[in-house]
């Protein structure tokens, strides 16, 4: 029976920061700037006696040991000044902690400000902002009494990308949100951050510890097995990192009258944070991919375009149309990035192949895009490392058509390297979903017989003639690889996910991997730490390793509408398509970071 996207092919037919950073100083030199100066309140009451600290992340690693740029002290109106302030190299990024006791108290606030040569002129701490941060760049944090941020040298992208979603949730100016850079048609979780940033406050307006609402934030954001939080800013911390943890105890401490408003009604059923991107000619969106500069890919199948957004939603395609058209886009289904920032899409209309350079050229011919090869309703595309583009086409199983289901290869120029009836055998029958192991073997989900097949690098059947079988799978669509090279598939029918090792042996059982919201999925994508993410009708999953960690409902976005496709970028954002919905949502920062494009296994950039 085919579901996977029937609601789609039918409706189809029916219907018929690194660019940011260049413009300022330079990667090179130093920046000096004139001063910098704002207030530190806790909920409505400036924090007095607090010291604050300008620092500037590191680059040898993920929460090391940062920079200390300049310092200074709260009056009693919690106001601060900095006088002068120098940056090597100029736009490196910058943030502020103001912690209470003089700097040694359990009192810790703090904002992100993103490149030093760009600094505001008045910056405003505060729980909103500390909120933003934390969420935005759980991923470059460690918990501890430094309050370190920072990324390797290998992702400057990443930590860049999760400074402009900070901005996104927050206003360093103001200290409200949303930020002032939300892009037009986002939608940000208002009430759920200003609800977190009254549970923050809860503590930090009577001053820490022994008081009530400080044991009880500490206790009930302490993590499962781990040790008790100190300070508000680690507490926060473990809330972000652990989203289901206590969900209710934490609600319950944000009083009668929270400073900060409107707040969440009731108590939620996890933490996360999504913001909802509605624009740039969203129509149908399939299943998106993310380049080396954090922007993230989205084909729309009734658009007949192809959407591209910066790392934090904000459009970059379009040109006064709604996206990038043309290239032979008919119906596209999925989008792979290679390794030269060349987008490759999947036309199910016309049965071809679009490419498009990084800016939104078309590559492939206008009319029919790249044909031949064996493709016949392609779904999903893999790219191995020399940008060879590998296809699985459903064939008669989904348009009954009469040809059989086949895996297609094309070198980066566009041409078929297998024959005009594809790659056959290994148990292939509804090839949907598609990706490629650690050795280079490609892997296919079959739909019409619950199984899936293997082919070696040279396009050989390494699967007996039914292909693998068990493990649960029960109408798989999407398949994914783990950096331990297994094989994680969605099963839609079974409402669960199999897990095979790389002999094709199943690792589930015979139900697979069910619960924490998994229901009719769809898209998966495995970050670096081996989570994986799975898009179901109304949300996300989470399997860290082998257990089911989100909550009984999956993590949702409020505007979820028929999720599609997952994508992981490398600030740890799990992005992904609403069909129905004609939007993306990204759930910010839940993710181990992933190095884009993803060519090969999940790896930390």
């Amino acid at each position: 029976m085919k579901q996977v996207h029937s609601f789609l092919h039918a409706w189809a037919h029916q219907t018929s920061f690194l660019a940011l950073a260049a413009m300022f100083l330079g990667c090179s030199g130093a920046a000096m700037a004139a001063g910098l100066s704002g207030t530190a309140m806790t909920g409505k009451l400036p924090l007095t006696n607090a010291t604050v600290k300008l620092w500037q992340v590191s680059t040898t690693g993920y929460g090391q040991g940062d920079t200390l740029v300049a310092q200074a002290a709260t009056n009693s109106s919690g106001q601060w000044s900095i006088s002068t302030i120098t940056c090597s190299p100029a736009n490196s990024e910058v943030f502020v902690i103001a912690r209470s006791g003089f700097g040694g108290g359990p009192i810790r606030i703090l904002a992100f400000l993103g490149p030093c040569n760009a600094l505001p002129s008045n910056v405003a701490i505060n729980e909103v902002t500390s909120i933003a941060a934390i969420w935005a760049l759980q991923q470059f944090m460690l918990v501890s009494n430094s309050g370190s941020i920072g990324a390797p040298s290998t992702n400057p992208t990443g930590l860049a990308n999760a400074g402009l979603n900070a901005a996104n949730l927050a206003n360093v100016t103001t200290g409200t949100t949303p930020g002032s850079a939300l892009p037009p048609g986002a939608t940000a979780p208002i009430a759920k951050i200003n609800t977190l940033a009254d549970i923050m406050a809860a503590c930090d307006v009577t001053g820490g510890p022994p008081s009530t609402p400080c044991t009880s934030l500490f206790s009930a954001a302490t993590p499962p097995g781990g040790a008790a939080p100190t300070d508000t800013y680690d507490a926060m911390l473990d809330v972000a990192l652990f989203p289901v943890n206590n969900v209710n105890e934490l609600f319950a401490l944000i009083g009668t009258t929270p400073p900060f408003n409107p707040v969440i009604p009731a108590s939620p059923t996890d933490w996360t944070l999504a913001v909802n991107y509605a624009s740039n000619g969203l129509d149908a969106p399939g299943s998106p991919a993310i380049d080396a500069s954090g922007n993230i890919w989205v084909p729309n199948a009734l658009g007949n375009s192809l959407s591209k957004f910066n790392a934090a939603g904000r459009p970059l395609s379009g040109g006064g149309l709604p996206g990038f058209n043309g290239g032979g886009l008919n119906i596209p289904f999925a989008v792979a990035i290679d390794s030269n920032g060349n987008a490759w899409v999947t036309n199910e209309g016309n049965n071809s192949l679009s490419e498009f350079s990084s800016d939104g050229t078309a590559m492939s011919p206008a009319d029919t895009g790249f044909t031949g090869g064996g493709l016949e309703d392609p779904e999903y595309l893999a790219i191995d490392s020399s940008n060879n583009v590998w296809v699985a086409n459903c064939g008669n199983f989904c348009d009954k058509s009469g040809v059989a289901s086949n895996v297609s290869e094309f070198n980066s120029a566009g041409k078929a390297l297998t024959p005009t009836t594809g790659l056959l055998g290994g148990g292939l029958d509804g090839a949907s979903g598609i990706a490629l192991d650690k050795n280079g073997n490609v892997w296919v989900a079959n739909e019409g017989n619950n199984s899936l097949s293997e082919f070696n690098s040279s396009g050989m059947a390494v699967s007996p003639p039914t292909g693998f079988t068990g493990g649960g799978l029960d109408g798989p669509v999407a398949l994914a690889v783990s950096s331990t090279n297994f094989i994680w598939v969605t099963d839609q029918l079974g409402n669960a996910v199999s897990e095979f090792a790389s002999n094709g042996e199943p690792a589930t059982g015979p139900a697979g991997t069910t619960g924490g919201g998994i229901v009719a999925p769809l898209g998966i994508a495995i970050d670096s730490s081996h989570n994986k993410w799975i898009a179901n009708s109304t949300g996300i999953a989470e399997i860290s390793v082998n257990t089911v960690t989100s909550p009984s409902t999956g993590f949702v976005d409020p505007n979820n509408d028929e999720p599609n496709g997952a994508a992981i970028d490398a600030s740890g954002n799990v992005w992904v398509t609403n069909t129905h919905g004609n939007s993306l949502s990204e759930f910010v920062g839940v993710a181990a970071p992933v190095k884009t494009p993803l060519i090969g296994l999940p790896t930390l950039p």
